[in-house]
């Protein structure tokens, strides 16, 4: 992407909140880590570090007040030199930086644990106050979640297959 797509994505408006997912399967425990060394997923990992970079320079008068980088927690390991040119990157452009792991359920009171990587820069002369994080929420059981939804209707079940003779 180049600065005046970023821009424009953004309907030419200054964002207050930039949040950045970057690509996060090189990251993944899920993915081997002679696979997470290729060139394709170095690749992607760099998009990380990129995205960062382009969203401090397409509003660099008037940068947002707060960036936001979600990502799996793998980060912090498979991707530490880019947290690190990340942090850089963002302590030349005035933020500081804080990151930590958390879990959507207990974020969310969702029905299950998902733990991620949440890292936040906060433009310090524009927000010199401190962010504080929300209070935890009890992870619900899997059936609280489904005895909320509405029950099929009696004939939705049944299955009608056409079969061409």
């Amino acid at each position: 992407m180049t600065l005046d797509q970023i821009r424009a994505a953004a309907q030419n408006r200054r964002p207050n909140i930039a949040v950045i997912t970057a690509p996060c399967k090189g990251y993944s425990g899920l993915l081997g880590k002679e696979k997470a060394k290729s060139k394709r997923y170095e690749a992607l990992n760099r998009l990380a570090e990129r995205g960062v970079f382009l969203t401090l320079e397409a509003w660099k008068d008037d940068p947002p007040e707060f960036i936001l980088f979600e990502n799996v927690k793998g980060i912090t390991t498979r991707g530490g030199r880019f947290l690190r040119n990340i942090r850089k990157l963002l302590a030349h452009y005035g933020y500081r930086w804080h990151e930590e792991h958390y879990d959507c359920g207990e974020l969310g009171g969702l029905a299950q644990h998902r733990k991620r990587f949440l890292g936040v820069g906060r433009l310090e002369k524009k927000v010199p106050a401190f962010l504080y994080n929300p209070p935890k929420k009890r992870v619900r059981a899997i059936g609280e979640v489904l005895e909320q939804m509405p029950l099929p209707e009696p004939d939705s079940t049944e299955v009608r297959v056409r079969v061409k003779a």
